[in-house]
């Protein structure tokens, strides 16, 4: 269950069919990957996640409006808003199926937000999204699945007569998720 202060992570969430256990079977096979993206336009940050691999019924997908005051909302704030979603169901779908460990990748176009969220170095002061990479990081800690990270190059889709690999068609999706998700 998601506590009732994090209950916009999900405002508008798909939860899977078979209550997130292909997603599980994944996570426990060492497998579990996700994607997330974010976007920002007229001073409003929008988020989107899912996980890879499985069926498209069997998968969740979560978009979210990034919270803050005008200052605070640009594109980092947003894909952290991202990474929290993807923790945030990961977390849930674990608890539900008992699982004792795991491996989740985590993708994301956004390196530095990556880094502070799933990365093991300090939170600058001055950082005003501290309060969300706090978040992430204290529940990635509360579950016993190990998260990686994994960049994934942006807006790979604009570059005419190129191949695209599963991650980065995944960040197309989240991209265009987010991006209408307003």
């Amino acid at each position: 269950k998601v506590p009732s202060n994090l209950q916009w992570v999900l405002e508008q969430c798909t939860i899977p069919e078979d209550n997130g256990r292909a997603v599980a079977e994944a996570i426990i096979r060492n497998n579990g990957r996700c994607i997330c993206d974010g976007a920002v336009k007229d001073r409003m940050g929008t988020a989107s996640a899912h996980f890879m691999d499985v069926n498209a019924k069997d998968t969740y997908e979560i978009c979210n409006r990034t919270p803050g005051s005008d200052q605070d909302i640009h594109s980092y704030r947003s894909e952290l808003c991202g990474i929290l979603s993807n923790v945030l169901m990961v977390n849930c779908i674990a608890k539900t199926h008992d699982i004792q460990e795991g491996t989740v990748t985590l993708g994301c176009d956004n390196e530095s937000a990556l880094w502070s969220s799933i990365g093991h170095g300090d939170i600058s002061a001055g950082d005003p999204s501290r309060d969300i990479i706090n978040v992430i990081r204290y529940h990635i800690k509360q579950t016993p699945i190990t998260w990686l990270h994994r960049h994934v190059e942006g807006h790979q889709d604009d570059k005419k007569d190129r191949q695209l690999d599963e991650w980065a068609i995944a960040n197309v999706e989240a991209d265009k998720a987010a991006g209408l998700y307003w």
